[in-house]
């Protein structure tokens, strides 16, 4: 290998560290509602809601007391149980996880987030959660 190789593979190397972000994740199992997290302006986190998708009751972002502090980026459903060896069937009905995924701003500030669990053609809220996010500079 010759040097020019050794110092592009560094040079990778050094991006790949860079660039890799540790989101922080916060599980509504290990949480209380209404329960306060600390983050740094511009840090990136994910919130995990479990709930059934498959009976028609999902999570929504009911309320951002104040949106110029944090921005969702994304929600997802993941399975919340481990992947089944070949030849065993995949549980139906299953809970599985919903990831938020928000941005916090630079600016420092408090604020809150609701989320509610229903289902959209039906009145009334099966159940609730709120996380307050202190934003640091």
């Amino acid at each position: 290998m010759n040097s020019y190789n050794l110092i592009f593979l560094f040079f990778l190397f050094l991006t790949i560290c860079v660039t890799a972000e540790d989101i922080k994740r916060f599980d509504t199992k290990t949480m209380e509602s209404d329960d306060t997290i600390t983050l740094r302006g511009g840090e990136e986190f994910e919130l995990v809601l479990y709930g059934n998708p498959s009976t028609g009751f999902r999570w929504d972002v009911s309320e951002i007391s104040d949106s110029s502090l944090v921005a969702i980026i994304s929600d997802k459903y993941e399975d919340d149980f481990e992947t089944p060896k070949p030849g065993e069937n995949v549980p139906l009905g299953s809970k599985k996880e919903h990831i938020f995924t928000f941005m916090t701003n630079t600016i420092a500030g408090t604020t809150s987030i609701e989320f509610e669990y229903s289902r959209n053609w039906e009145q009334g809220t099966e159940n609730y959660f709120k996380i307050n996010v202190n934003v640091i500079e």
